[in-house]
């Protein structure tokens, strides 16, 4: 029967992915799945109905009812034609379907005659599996039925979306429950309808509390820090639910266990047809970072003045758009106001700065932009706003960068190295600028009571201005006396304890005054920040407590903050990263500032030193290093005592450092009134420029004696080509004096072939395309000879970076040019020699085995070609694995050390010039051919290996040769081995017919009875008939022997076993024997088989279950049948006979010759020969047995395919 061949879904791999992100296999039946195949079993009135997920290579029951089964065979047809189906796929009978007559369903035991089923599509048109039905028996569904199966179908899927979109929705819950916690926000929700305040565990976390408490509205309030901020939450709470729309407040609360927090309030209403039911909304802790934004901002202040006193500016280039903006410090160092010039582009910048620093400036700062330095630092002039130059010290360093390494932000500084300006004016506009904005910035006043046995929270406002409308939205009205609404409720919960804590000291008398800033929610929603001062005083009278401050909007500064953040960490950088020294002091000469860069230069920490120690902790000497200078002398003290800027060059020495050079610029301090208040200097550390200048010299006069004395030819020439200054040894290649050369074009010696290439060469130099350049040319020498010379050029250029001369250098190569012309015609006689042999497989290798040559031979026979596999593989690639292992053993005992890899190959790792091997090779498409491979080393001429070659031929015909010599033996040795067999069972089993017509032909000796002789007589005639079929059947026998294969067919059981009984009619007759057939065996039990070893199997071993049987009560046969778990039919033939010692004998049951009972008619051939027909059958006998009790035989063979 030819095999069938399922329907292929389409999309098959998308359709398994879909299916997996539903999560529906592997797990145990589910209830809601359960309910809907009950459902489709009493719909379509079957007693079988399931749910099936069809996964890659695999059917997942998720749901089945009338069968105990949940996974089946991928094969299995049924759900493969149902899921291509557009509606119900319905089978009315399966056994007369010729698409299923091949396909056993499910593999059970059960027999299914109908089939129905309905395809589960998903929202993508994805088809996951199957609702189906099914019945013992044929049927058809009515159109009611149908479309019920398909509404139900729709109902499954259904259950299945909702059942992913549940999964989803608890993983969605769990990562943001988990978001929460890590960011500290909880989550409030006042339902109005019922009166009921519900706080998620995190918000329950922030005030403190155990986990089962239940928060009501009014107290919720009253963990706010003080009455203002109640009222504001109130006020909050109370508009959303009448006008609707959002709030955010910064508040600060006490916790349960009187812990001062700043919190951050967010809520929102929601409004039926009936009117808001319920407010809900966000709380999050934000102590920690208002904490850090107070102490940011401390810092920041204090590196500003500290850059300040420093004169020194900053900018940021955003690189990309290229706009920089400067800070008015930088833009004062060039006569110009911030505005005037923000932003700057590259051309703008490029348009003040000196032409002459332009090529030194582009190149540093190229250098920085593509990470080939860390930072960039450059010493340039920039035009002053009124035309005279300033020189500038520029450094600075990319932060950020693109993802694919683009710079986009970075951040420097400008300092003046020329002239430093006064302090004065910096202090001055500083002070200016600071007086206006407090003069300018709007603010609200209050004044409170607070009764002796009243809260901060609950305290009433007698007083607030009106500007307090600019600030929360709301009018002054709304806050006296908490008519509306305390201010507290404006306050941004997460700041509420941070303003009760500081209100607080002042009512204890801890602090009469206070300051601080906080968050309020303005009525618009929007957070806004305050800064408040306050003072407290009491009325000794009455004993209240009056609060009265002033409350400024600092909403627009605090938008800053974070600029100015970055800026004050990048200013701390700049300080502490510059190589400017800065040093300074007060007007009484104690010392306030060391920067890192002078500690290093000195030696010393930050500590205050007096400036009369400077000589003594310092070494300090005029510019000859070696005249110390007098205390009035060092530079700050000259700048402070003498009132002018002071540029000097001195030398320090610290004890176990080298000596600096420094280049000083100090100049006074003084305050907005002209008071002294101090001086400081800057210094730049010199030596290098100052070791550079004697390098400079020592490098021009070693240039000029190895110019001279070269061993390769030097010149220089001017632009034109023409050789300015020539070296002997250039003569000497060329065959001219230096005197000839020097006046010539190199053009008149070049060989004409080289001129162009030489010019586009030459004008890359001048037009900065290239460096310089190397090549390999041809030149005319004197005597009219062509030399080969190695040229190397680069240009020389001038202050401007105009390009002004060519320095050249010549080597001459005649003689390895020659030699490579011989090597490459050598080369391509080899190369034609590999490539002829296309039947060959010719491969070199470099010495650690990459391939280095892969001849047409390899291509042809292996599938690659030489572009995959030279310089890219070893041979290793093509070889089995298996092989490669078994060879490494066998080398590594032959040289006692471990032999892997490529050194596999090698043939001098056992002192061998070379080595032969049989392998196996495997080709591009996987197929394999055996090759027997010769590997050499190749050597230079100093015995240096320097790669190995392999030849390997195909010997695939030698192989297969060799294979058919082995199978021609093999098939004698069966075949004499079947004649041997065959004479056994001829012997057996004619000796059984012999018996019968013995028996008999005894019996009818001596019966009288018409009767009983007719029924003997018939008796004969059916033995004679047996007799018959049994010699046909060993012609059979002899037909099957003399072949290679076995000709296994169909075999029914029940039609082998009653004639195997009938043959064995006397016997059983005059044994009285008893034979059982079960039911298990039917009309449509069959095996696949030979007929002839069937009936013999059988015949033997019912004849010995009788002849082997006990004295004392008649034999009983019993046969039945199972199926296997691999699905084999097994054939049982038990019996309550005298049973076999297996202990003893059952090492050798089934040997030729054995006997178990000493009977005398035994010849230990039977279960021999049922063995061996059994084998022959490819399948297997076992046996079971206990003395006195009886044996049973399992005959196991494969179900029929019929």
């Amino acid at each position: 029967m030819s095999e069938k061949r399922l329907p292929v879904p389409l999309k098959k791999q998308e359709r398994a992915h879909t299916l997996s992100q539903y999560n529906l296999l592997d797990f145990l039946p589910e209830e809601r799945f359960n309910r809907l195949t009950k459902i489709a079993s009493a719909l379509c009135g079957t007693p079988i109905s399931m749910i099936t997920m069809m996964d890659k290579n695999r059917h997942w029951i998720k749901s089945i009812r009338g069968l105990d089964i949940y996974e089946s065979s991928f094969e299995d047809p049924f759900c493969h034609y149902t899921i291509m189906q557009d509606g119900i796929f319905e089978v009315e009978n399966i056994e007369t379907d010729k698409r299923f007559s091949v396909y056993p369903p499910f593999s059970t035991n059960f027999t299914i005659r109908f089939f129905a089923g309905k395809a589960l599509i998903d929202p993508d048109g994805f088809a996951l599996g199957t609702l189906c039905v099914m019945d013992h028996k044929p049927r058809k569904l009515t159109d009611q039925q149908k479309e019920a199966l398909n509404d139900l179908a729709d109902e499954v899927m259904d259950t299945i979306l909702a059942r992913k979109e549940k999964e989803e929705l608890i993983k969605t819950n769990k990562f943001l429950q988990q978001s929460n916690e890590a960011a500290k926000v909880g989550g409030w929700e006042l339902d109005l309808r019922n009166d009921r305040l519900e706080w998620t565990s995190v918000t329950k976390k922030i005030h403190e509390i155990n986990e089962d408490f239940v928060p009501d509205a009014e107290f919720a309030v009253r963990f706010y820090k003080d009455e203002e901020n109640r009222d504001i939450i109130r006020e909050s709470v109370s508009r959303v639910i009448e006008t609707g729309g959002q709030f955010s407040h910064d508040l600060q609360i006490i916790t349960a266990q009187g812990n001062h927090k700043w919190v951050r309030v967010n809520g929102n209403a929601e409004f039926d047809e009936e009117g808001c039911k319920r407010v809900y909304g966000t709380f999050q802790d934000i102590n920690e970072q208002k904490r850090s934004e107070l102490a940011l901002f401390e810092e920041k202040d204090k590196l500003e003045n500290v850059l300040i006193g420093t004169h020194s500016g900053t900018y940021e280039w955003d690189v990309q758009p290229d706009h920089m903006y400067v800070n008015n410090r930088l833009a004062e160092m060039l006569g110009y106001k911030a505005e005037e010039i923000n932003p700057l582009t590259k051309y703008t910048w490029i348009k003040m700065a000196h032409p002459e620093d332009l090529g030194e400036v582009e190149q540093a700062l190229t250098k920085c932009l593509n990470r080939e330095k860390d930072h960039y630092d450059c010493v340039f002039r920039m035009k002053h706003k009124d035309g005279h130059w300033v020189w500038i010290r520029d450094r600075g360093k990319v932060r950020s960068w693109s993802g694919d390494g683009k710079p986009l932000k970075m951040y420097g500084t400008y300092v003046d190295v020329s002239l430093r300006k006064n302090a004065e004016i910096s202090l001055i506009e500083s002070r200016d600028h600071f007086q206006s904005l407090i003069t300018n910035v709007p603010g609200a006043s209050y004044r409170c009571e607070l009764f002796p046995d009243g809260t901060i929270l609950e305290s009433p406002l007698k007083f607030m201005s009106k500007q307090v409308e600019d600030i929360t939205g709301y009018p002054s009205s709304d806050f006296i006396n908490g008519e509306v609404r305390n201010f507290s409720d404006v306050i941004h919960p997460d700041d509420l304890d941070h303003v009760i804590e500081n209100v607080q000291k002042a009512i204890t008398g801890i602090e009469k005054d206070w300051e601080m800033e906080y968050r309020v929610i303005h009525k618009n929603g929007e957070v806004r920040w305050c800064s408040e001062r306050g003072r407290s005083y009491r009325d000794q009278l009455s004993g209240v407590i009056y609060l009265t401050g002033l409350i400024f909007d600092i909403t627009d500064r605090k938008k800053t903050d974070q600029a100015l953040i970055e800026k004050q960490t990048l200013l701390e950088t700049i300080l502490e990263s510059i190589d400017v020294g800065i040093a300074s002091c007060d007007s009484s000469g104690k010392q306030t500032l060391l920067n890192r860069a002078a500690r290093i230069w000195y030696g010393r920490s930050s500590d205050n030193l007096e400036l009369d120690s400077f000589l003594i902790d310092f070494s300090l000497y005029q510019a000859d290093g070696k005249t110390p200078l007098e205390n009035h002398e060092i530079p700050l003290v000259q700048a402070l005592n003498e009132g002018k800027s002071v540029r000097k060059e001195i030398v320090v020495k610290s004890e176990g450092k080298p000596s600096r050079t420094i280049n000083t610029h100090g100049t006074q301090l003084r305050g907005p009134d002209g008071e002294l208040f101090g001086a400081v200097t800057t210094m730049q550390d010199i030596s290098d420029r100052k070791s550079g200048e004697i390098r400079i010299r020592q490098s021009e006069e070693q240039f000029r004696k190895t110019f001279e004395y070269a061993a390769n030819g030097m010149a220089v020439l001017d632009l034109d080509g023409k050789w300015l200054k020539v070296n002997k040894q250039l003569g000497a290649i060329l065959g001219y004096s230096q005197k000839e050369l020097q006046g010539m074009n190199f053009r008149d010696v070049t060989h004409p072939d080289e001129i162009e290439k030489d010019n586009r060469l030459l004008q890359e130099l001048i037009d900065g395309k290239r460096e310089y350049y190397n090549v390999e040319k041809r030149y005319i020498h004197k005597n009219g000879d062509v030399r080969w010379v190695l040229t190397a050029v680069s240009a020389l250029e001038d202050e401007e970076s105009e390009k002004t001369r060519f320095i050249s250098q010549y080597t001459n190569i005649t003689s390895q040019k020659e030699a490579e012309q011989q090597l490459h015609e050598t080369l391509k006689k080899l190369e034609g020699i590999l490539e002829a042999s296309t039947q060959v497989v010719i491969v070199s290798t470099d010495p650690d085995g990459v391939i280095t040559s892969f001849n047409a031979g390899a291509e042809n026979l292996l599938g690659y070609t030489a572009d995959e596999m030279i310089g890219k593989e070893t041979p290793l690639l093509y070889h089995l694995e298996s092989e490669i292992e078994e060879r490494s053993r066998e080398l590594a005992k032959k040289v006692n050390h471990p032999v892997e890899g490529f050194d596999l190959f090698r043939v001098n790792k056992c002192n061998e010039t070379h080595e032969t091997h049989e392998w196996t090779l495997i080709k591009k498409n996987g197929d394999t051919f055996p090759v027997q491979l010769t590997a050499t080393a190749i050597r230079n001429s100093r015995g240096d290996t320097i790669g190995h070659l392999g030849i390997a031929t195909d010997i695939s015909e030698l192989k297969r040769s060799e294979e058919e010599m082995k199978q021609l033996l093999e098939m004698n040795q069966d075949q004499n081995q079947r004649l041997l067999n065959f004479a056994h069972i001829v012997s057996h089993n004619l000796r059984g017919h012999a018996t019968n017509f013995s028996m008999i032909t005894e019996i009818l000796s001596f019966e009288e009875d018409p009767e009983e002789i007719k029924q003997l007589q018939s008796m004969l005639k059916t033995a004679s008939d047996n007799l018959s079929e049994t010699v046909e059947n060993l012609n059979e026998i002899v037909k099957i022997n003399t072949s290679t294969n076995h000709a296994l067919k169909p075999v029914h059981i029940r039609k082998r076993l009653e004639k195997a009984i009938e043959n064995n009619r006397a016997f059983i007759s005059e044994t009285s024997a008893r034979i059982e057939i079960g039911d298990s065996i039917d009309e449509n039990l069959s095996v696949q088989g030979v007929p002839a070893y069937i009936d013999s199997i059988l015949m033997n071993l019912i004849n010995n279950a009788i002849k082997y049987r006990r004295p004392d009560q008649d034999p009983v046969v019993k046969i039945n049948s199972r199926t296997a778990d691999d699905g084999n039919v097994v054939i049982s033939v038990e019996d309550n006979g005298l049973g076999i010692d297996l202990n003893k004998h059952g090492d050798y049951l089934f040997s030729l010759y054995k006997t178990f009972h000493g009977n005398r008619d035994a010849r230990g051939v039977g279960l021999y020969i049922t063995k061996n027909q059994v084998d022959a059958m490819e399948g297997k006998i076992e046996v079971k047995s206990t003395i006195g009790k009886g044996t049973k035989f399992d005959v196991y063979l494969a179900k029929s395919r019929e």
